[in-house]
């Protein structure tokens, strides 16, 4: 009986001391999955941490990268900038994004006087004239088909430099500019423009100026008129078969509005002058358009630029700052 005895008590012991070892295996097992939790926990908070600190320097980067649309903003180094970086209000977005408020006020170091066309059909036409106190000239300038004269406006400084006054306009439905939007609207608002600078220079004082979609404007508008030179950055041969290359265009309907270029140039009385960048989507473009050209008309290109940087390149300034003062070589 006493041997039994201790058979159960050597049984009970054991049973004890396996109860008591899983029991500090299962203490052990949970006090590891907390730490192991709380190191998990902690390596959580250091990820959130270090992106929120890695998404802070990135807003920091880009507010310090992408100049305010304001006066003190450098025109060459803002028409640099890559599209993904250009604020919404510069460069394009829905079209929407391209209006402005009546009573939006522009803000730029050059004295300027914001001018509203009345157009037959209704539409206003607004613009901003920009005047040197010593004026040899005007330039009529066209803008491309992005953003609106809070950003065009930022080109005058280029051309005052040449001592020219110059005036940028708003298409219909881009920036303080109303209504319909069609062909005919187009060149007769570019007229109505023109005619305005006729009421206060004589034409052989007119330089019209355009860019990208603006070149066809531009060329279209040196038809019937006599300018003394027209100045065509980025032209498209012809737009009408072509424009779903063109970004953030927002003129609804597009193929209905048959810029040819090509055919304009050959009707113009006015000397060209094409620029265009070898590294630009439209440099083929610009090389079937100088196989039309005339005698004294001229062709530049700029090596490695492309349609988004070529107003921003030192050479293109040099170029429209020796066209200007007639020191431009062929």
């Amino acid at each position: 009986m006493k041997l039994v005895s201790i058979h159960k008590q050597t049984i009970f012991l054991l049973f004890f001391l396996i109860g008591l070892q899983a029991a500090q295996a299962q203490v052990w097992t949970m006090q590891q999955c907390i730490d192991t939790a709380q190191v998990r926990n902690k390596n959580l908070q250091m990820s959130r941490n270090n992106i929120a600190i890695g998404e802070q320097k990135e807003k920091e980067a880009k507010a310090n990268l992408i100049p305010k649309v304001t006066a003190n903003a450098d025109y060459r180094y803002y028409f640099n900038l890559p599209y993904q970086l250009m604020p919404l209000s510069a460069f394009g977005g829905p079209a929407g994004e391209y209006k402005a408020s009546p009573d939006f006020k522009f803000a730029f170091d050059e004295p300027y006087e914001e001018l509203n066309f009345k157009s037959k059909d209704g539409g206003q036409i607004n613009s901003l004239f920009f005047k040197n106190d010593s004026s040899r000239g005007v330039i009529c300038f066209w803008k491309g088909n992005g953003g609106n004269l809070d950003r065009w406006g930022l080109m005058a400084p280029m051309f005052l430099k040449c001592n020219y006054d110059i005036i940028i306009t708003d298409y219909r439905q881009h920036g303080k500019s109303t209504g319909e939007i069609t062909i005919d609207n187009f060149y007769s608002d570019s007229q109505t423009v023109y005619d305005f600078l006729k009421t206060k220079y004589p034409e052989n004082k007119i330089v019209v100026v355009g860019y990208s979609l603006g070149t066809s404007i531009a060329s279209h508008l040196a038809i019937d008129n006599n300018p003394l030179m027209t100045i065509l950055v980025e032209p498209r041969e012809k737009f009408a078969d072509k424009y779903l290359e063109i970004l953030f265009f927002p003129l609804p309907q597009i193929n209905k509005f048959p810029f040819r270029t090509d055919l304009d140039i050959q009707k113009t009385k006015s000397s060209i002058a094409i620029i265009c960048g070898t590294k630009s989507a439209l440099h083929k473009d610009a090389l079937e358009l100088k196989k039309l050209l005339k005698t004294d008309d001229r062709y530049f290109e700029i090596n490695g630029a492309t349609h988004q940087t070529i107003l921003g390149d030192k050479e293109f300034e040099k170029i429209i700052y020796d066209l200007l003062n007639g020191t431009a070589s062929r």
